[in-house]
């Protein structure tokens, strides 16, 4: 994540070997060493290795994303903080389940976050709790009418698209479902393939009122090489009991149950991969009860079916992707769809979503250098049709899924 806000020296940037094999687990975050090999021309050992080391360092983490009822919907905020009220108000939004994604902006005065809610409800947060609170200076909000792209779609752009092809495992037909931690915000794993078994903040300050309790060019298709691409008693640091979470509900977990189309089964194995989604079957069969058999089929059956998919958590700056930024846009009812969809391939833009708002279209990208964030502006989005562009530069990655 970026987080230039409080380490202005940035990390290194990995190798490519490295970066092609992290790209490898976004394409599946159960892939197994051999496959990875065989498709990277790799050696087993080595690609074994390489995971082993990026993963038990914190450097990547594959997280496990059981589907989100279609019935959550989402909110994009952004709020206006006074000066010297930033962290306390980071860290009550930070707290609360039905939030994943939080950025400060680089001027630090700005609060963007997703908020998952109930779509065409009246919602707390925004129309009570943020207006109340003393170190807000002014709330918006936009609604998520349509996802073109999310965190868990995005691929860094260091395969080829026969290699990223080869390391996709082919699906059935989409559930009416969206993977639940990815949300709708901004970016994005060991063992093997869907039916393998191996595998690999300060506390609010009181008086707030927040209570206690690549861009270059027309690259939009993927290609090898690194990096182209509340008042007094007011709660913040807690969403309402009845309000969606990340899952199917704050802390629940996976829901089972037709609506859902998961039974106990599926429950206990997504609940079992919620740590770390490499988590071979055997270690599951163990923790859960079921039989390894068992275990494996449903893995294969999950993932094939869309109801378990994986996003591989690494900070973009480790990929040599310096900028991160959020694009809003203008775009005429007769364009939107058409833009969307154009700026969800492109290799820097890791969500876009069609909004309520006169910034009708949202874009979160990561790119290289300012030139990078430039030339997307100035070249990329020309020709489409846009009235209007805001860029606005995050400075720090609060809260991603993963992180």
């Amino acid at each position: 994540m970026s987080d230039s806000a409080t380490n202005p020296t940035p990390p290194p940037v990995l190798g490519l070997r490295d970066q092609r094999l992290i790209a490898a687990l976004q394409c599946d975050g159960r892939l197994s060493a051999e496959r990875a090999a065989e498709v990277l021309g790799e050696n087993p050992r080595t690609v074994h290795r390489r995971w082993q080391a990026l993963i038990g360092d914190g450097t990547v983490k594959v997280i496990a994303q059981p589907v989100r009822p279609a019935s959550v919907g989402a909110l994009l905020l952004r709020i206006k903080v006074l000066k010297g009220k930033l962290d306390a108000l980071t860290a009550a939004l930070a707290a609360r389940p039905d939030i994943p994604f939080i950025d400060l902006s680089a001027s630090g005065d700005e609060i963007s976050a997703v908020s998952f809610t109930e779509p065409g409800s009246r919602d707390q947060l925004v129309f009570r709790q943020l207006p109340a609170t003393p170190a807000v200076a002014s709330v918006s909000a936009a609604t998520v009418l349509h996802v073109f792209s999310e965190a868990s779609d995005w691929r860094h752009n260091v395969l080829t698209p026969t290699e990223r092809a080869a390391l996709t495992p082919v699906r059935a037909p989409s559930v009416s479902v969206r993977p639940a931690a990815s949300g709708t915000g901004p970016a994005s794993a060991s063992g093997t393939g869907p039916a393998s078994d191996s595998g690999t903040g300060p506390a609010p300050e009181p008086g707030l009122g927040l209570a206690s309790g690549s861009g270059s060019g027309p690259a939009f298709e993927p290609g090898p090489g690194p990096a182209s691409g509340s008042g007094p008693g007011t709660n913040l640091a807690s969403g309402p009991a009845s309000r969606p979470g990340p899952a199917s509900g704050p802390g629940t977990g996976p829901a089972s149950g037709p609506a859902s189309g998961l039974d106990p089964i599926d429950t206990d194995i997504l609940a079992a991969l919620s740590g770390d989604a490499r988590t071979p079957a055997a270690a599951i069969a163990a923790r859960t009860g079921h039989p390894a058999s068992t275990v494996r089929r449903r893995l294969a059956r999950l993932m094939a079916d869309g109801r378990l998919n994986t996003q591989v958590a690494v900070d973009p700056r480790r990929l040599g992707l310096f900028i991160d930024a959020n694009v809003m846009l203008q775009v005429p009812p007769d364009h939107l769809d058409t833009v969307g969809r154009t700026l969800a391939r492109h290799p820097a833009v890791h969500g876009a979503f069609a909004t309520s708002g006169t910034a009708n279209l949202h874009a979160a990208v990561w790119l290289p250098d300012l030139v990078a964030l430039y030339r997307l502006i100035t070249q990329d989005l020309t020709g489409l049709g846009i009235a209007g562009v805001e860029t606005v530069i995050v400075g720090h990655a609060v809260k991603r899924p993963g992180r």
